[in-house]
């Protein structure tokens, strides 16, 4: 028998799976595994620039088959590229959801929701990281084996890296394009200025390669500044949780299995039977292991758990941060070319300062080209026609600034699973600030455009795009809860009432912060994979 089945290849699961063959045990990693390797392989490897001006096919891979919908919705989703759409792929039939009122990105791909991450890497303060409930003595040094392994660039130094990146190494930041250059230059010389409006600003931290490197035959190369990272993997330099996934199928005490659904779990003395539904087909049959790590994502590993222990129609929290994009016109670069090279990741990020340290806010800058005006413009409040000419324009100076808020429980945001006449598993969710963080939130945005205008970067808009587009999501479980709660997890991710099950992922955290929290799930996973290990192989 198998040590450890870990259930999806996301971010988490993929750390996970990797940190146990490193403890020397035998894994197998079950997974849907959807991908699209035939739009994404055949993508020229030439700048964005050079492609838009002689690329006669380059429809197929920048735009892909559009409608009416697909050029006016604003949905969760809707800016997924043709080489990412692979990653919604089945999601409404396997995972049925129901909600009215909160719409989150879920995946069934390789590399799960990672397979489009923006690569921002940021650590959690220790008081962050208490109120989501790990320990941050044993979070450190997997922060350290994370970054080690998927590499990251950054400025540990710079106003935002001395409290947002406490993890080694990192190695040099990319060079920044001439929008964010003009941008990091302004806040330089108005520095006092910012701060007063409780403005840092700094180098975006980011999983991206400046240095070419091999791990276990997977080749990464540095990134070639083509502007092509929001269609192209093809130097995987941007980190993609697939490419452990690729390191670890020539590891013998290690297995990939794809096409498979997990829909629960039964423990059997010192061993778990996970259920698994084939999804092309063929007859479903449990796969047993000593240990499971679930880590398919926090609403996947939340239905998982619901239904094996029989937890329907029981509401538990859910938690996603609520999120505001601004538009808006960086004054020192109106009217000035931008250099071609860039990547096309966040540039920057900013923290604005709340009347507690965990309520800051999160901000990510991007300069915006490769994304094609026609995405922007659908949302500009201007008729199509003014909108692109207006894009046009300000092209060079545009600047997309995201606005991550914290994330706390509250009575009004809960998930629960309905089970359907025919067994099968459904979830639903309802979604509702209360009054006071509504207002919270408003506050929070006027503060936030007064601060970007005292670095002369001027919103001209603010899009609400609904409950759940931050794409962070936590909550369902609870880590240290009380012991009699059957959803209930220990320190170590153990669930009580099944203690040879371990959430992986962000299931049971208590608390979101603003920051991004991919790397957060990444190094949580590593921890929570040592303690499997050392539950079978005391050292």
């Amino acid at each position: 028998m198998r040590d450890v089945l870990v259930v999806g290849s996301g971010p988490s699961g993929a750390q996970a799976a990797k940190e146990a063959i490193a403890r020397g045990l035998t894994v197998m990693l079950l997974d849907v595994g959807n991908d699209d390797p035939a739009t994404r392989d055949t993508i020229p490897r030439r700048p964005f620039s050079e492609l838009r001006r002689t690329d006669p096919d380059q429809r197929r891979y920048l735009v892909g088959p559009y409608d009416a919908a697909t050029l006016t919705s604003v949905r969760v989703g809707a800016q997924l590229t043709p080489p990412r759409q692979f990653i919604t792929k089945d999601v409404d039939e396997l995972l049925p959801f129901e909600s009215e009122t909160f719409a989150p990105l879920r995946s069934l791909a390789l590399g799960g929701l990672g397979a489009g991450w923006g690569a921002g890497c940021v650590t959690f303060s220790e008081a962050e990281l208490a109120r989501a409930g790990l320990p941050a003595d044993e979070m450190r040094p997997c922060y350290d084996a994370v970054a080690a392994d998927i590499g990251i660039s950054g400025d540990a130094s710079d106003d935002t890296g001395s409290t947002l990146l406490r993890c080694a190494p990192v190695g040099d930041p990319l060079p920044l394009d001439t929008n964010a250059r003009a941008l990091l230059d302004t806040y330089a010389s108005r520095r006092e200025a910012a701060r007063r409006h409780g403005l840092r600003m700094g180098r975006a931290p980011l999983a991206m390669l400046g240095t070419a490197r091999t791990s276990d035959g997977v080749v990464r190369e540095a990134n070639p500044l083509h502007d092509m990272d929001f269609y192209s993997d093809a130097t995987r330099s941007v980190y993609r949780p697939r490419y452990t996934i690729d390191e670890l199928r020539s590891h013998p005490a290690f297995e990939y299995r794809g096409e498979s659904l997990v829909t629960g779990f039964v423990e059997r003395g010192d061993s778990v039977d996970v259920h698994v539904r084939p999804v092309r087909g063929g007859d479903s049959a449990p796969v047993s292991a000593r240990r499971v790590i679930l880590a398919a994502g926090a609403l996947g590993t939340t239905r998982i758990v619901l239904a094996s222990l029989g937890q329907y129609e029981r509401r538990v929290p859910l938690l996603s941060n609520a999120y505001v994009y601004m538009p808006c016109v960086n004054l020192p670069m109106f009217g000035r070319p931008a250099a071609d090279r860039r990547h096309s990741l966040s540039q920057l990020i900013g923290t604005l300062e709340r009347e507690a340290a965990e309520d800051a806010l999160y901000l990510s800058f991007y300069s915006y080209r490769s994304l094609l005006l026609y995405k922007l413009v659908k949302e500009m409040p201007l008729p199509p026609a003014a909108g692109l000419l207006a894009a046009r324009v300000l092209l060079s100076s545009l600047t997309v600034v995201g606005v991550n808020f914290p994330e706390y429980p509250a009575s009004g945001k809960w998930m629960s699973v309905h089970r359907r006449p025919d067994g099968s598993a459904e979830m639903r969710a309802e979604y509702a600030s209360t009054g006071d963080e509504l207002r919270w939130r408003r506050r929070a945005v006027r503060d936030t455009a007064r601060a970007l205008r005292a670095v002369r970067c001027v919103p001209f808009s603010a899009i609400e795009p609904g409950n759940g587009a931050s794409i962070h999501y936590a909550g369902g479980l609870a880590v240290d809860g009380d012991a009699a709660d059957p959803l209930s997890t220990d320190a170590a991710g153990r669930l009580r009432q099944a203690p040879n099950v371990y959430v992986g992922d962000s299931a049971n955290w208590r608390f979101l912060p603003a920051k991004g929290p991919t790397l957060t799930m990444m190094a949580n996973a590593r921890r929570v994979a040592r303690h499997v290990a050392c539950s079978l192989r005391p050292e």
